[in-house]
């Protein structure tokens, strides 16, 4: 049995939640079911579970699960099925990431830091590189980064301060939005050639959506006295 089909046969028998989710995320995203170890994961802690050691397979799916329900938690909205896709874009632009692929026992609080880390991560990392791209072409875009001390240095995002501060101000802009429409914006990556190549009204929706969710839903919702 394939990879793939042994994966969605594991979650067809288990009683994890957001089954129809999890396995679309295996069909879509092949070079991150590709990159599945079978080195087994040790098993310290015995909350969770009662083996010694979780398989290649059942290592990934318990770390897939925890992603989809910490991101449903976290964002208001995601707990409606109906934006299941923006969970599926964050994956997908980030198919090479520690989170999912670590062989770290995720029940054992000495890991913590490292689950919190590369969770934030995966979730901020589209959104990072956004505001990287449009605050060159966005003077209150342009402000926003530097309310965040945001430098676009190497590296930067992985500095814990940067990190969290990236990560509160992305979930309080989509908590407070007064609409999920464009949602998807804050998570998709914006690659810089094509942002640069397209469209011309496309450039300027992007640009004007940014500005819109930083002003309405950051500056006047949680930092009123900071000018941006």
């Amino acid at each position: 049995m394939n990879r793939y089909d042994a994966l969605k046969n594991e979650i067809q028998n288990s009683d994890y939640y957001y089954q129809k989710l999890m396995i679309k995320i295996i069909n879509q995203n092949k070079i991150l079911i590709n990159s599945i170890s079978d080195t087994e994961t040790p098993v310290n802690v015995t909350s969770w579970t009662k083996k010694d050691f979780l398989s290649g397979n059942e290592q990934f799916l318990m770390l897939l699960f925890n992603l989809i329900y910490r991101l449903k938690k976290d964002f208001d909205y995601l707990f409606n099925e109906k934006y299941d896709f923006i969970i599926e874009q964050i994956v997908a632009d980030n198919q090479y990431n520690k989170y999912l692929l670590c062989k770290y026992y995720i029940g054992d609080n000495n890991f913590i830091p490292y689950f919190n880390q590369n969770y934030y991560t995966l979730v901020v990392h589209n959104f990072y590189q956004n505001i990287k791209v449009l605050s060159k072409h966005s003077k209150i875009i342009k402000k926003f980064a530097n309310f965040l001390n945001l430098k676009f240095s190497q590296n930067e995002i992985t500095q814990k301060n940067i990190l969290l501060k990236l990560y509160n101000a992305l979930k309080f802009i989509a908590n407070n939005s007064s609409s999920q429409n464009n949602m998807l914006l804050l998570f998709k990556h914006i690659n810089d050639y094509e942002f640069r190549n397209s469209k011309k009204y496309i450039f300027d929706s992007y640009i004007e959506y940014y500005e819109k969710i930083i002003i309405n839903n950051y500056y006047n919702g949680y930092y009123k006295k900071n000018d941006l």
